[in-house]
């Protein structure tokens, strides 16, 4: 699936943040495209050294033979585990970039960290961290700073106007309305049969 601004603003991610995620995001595809891209080269190199044993199993026996094949060998075999241990680091990176992610580390601070961490400490089994929960407690505790802080307050409600009086609304007040509601319609003793 694809990160996507408009998958993002369904979320209710704010806009601000979802330009720095999209971001961040496209630093992180860039990066290992490019990680793709040299091992792909370097594995395009193993049919060759291949092809070089075999032209040497097939060649006649001669003294410098068997030194030859054993030195090829070696290269061969030296390739390999770098290819191998490469590619583990690009994992482990991957992997730990997630855990510093969930663990809410601002999106522009994760390469900063990443270029800091020693990967050696970390261990990945079938896919995953190793006891991720505690790697990312310690990830919150060490980077607590670069973790930002959301902080919601409710709206602000203003206080309405008081009357002054405990028992309701002031009598000088009552007795004006009263008084003008008088003059205006008539006394409230003579409103009342007309509305029977």
């Amino acid at each position: 699936m694809a990160l996507t601004r408009k998958m993002l603003t369904a979320m209710g991610i704010e806009a601000e943040k979802v330009d720095q995620i999209v971001e961040a995001h496209g630093e992180t595809v860039d990066g290992l495209k490019n990680e793709a891209k040299e091992l792909r080269e370097q594995a395009s190199k193993v049919p060759q050294l291949e092809s070089e044993i075999e032209e040497l199993k097939a060649a006649q026996p001669t003294e410098d033979w068997e030194a030859k094949y054993n030195e090829l060998n070696t290269q061969f075999e030296a390739y390999k585990a770098q290819v191998s241990t490469e590619k583990a680091q690009a994992e482990k990176a991957s992997l730990y970039r997630a855990i510093l992610a969930d663990a809410g580390i601002d999106q522009k601070r994760i390469d900063a960290i990443m270029k800091v961490t020693d990967l050696d400490e970390v261990s990945v089994q079938e896919g995953a961290i190793v006891d991720a929960d505690a790697v990312k407690e310690k990830v919150a505790e060490d980077w607590a700073a670069f973790i930002p802080q959301v902080t919601e307050h409710g709206a602000k409600v203003p206080t309405p106007p008081t009357t002054g009086n405990a028992q309701g609304a002031d009598p000088h007040v009552s007795e004006r309305l009263r008084a003008r509601h008088e003059r205006l319609y008539g006394s409230t003793e003579q409103a009342s049969p007309e509305k029977e």
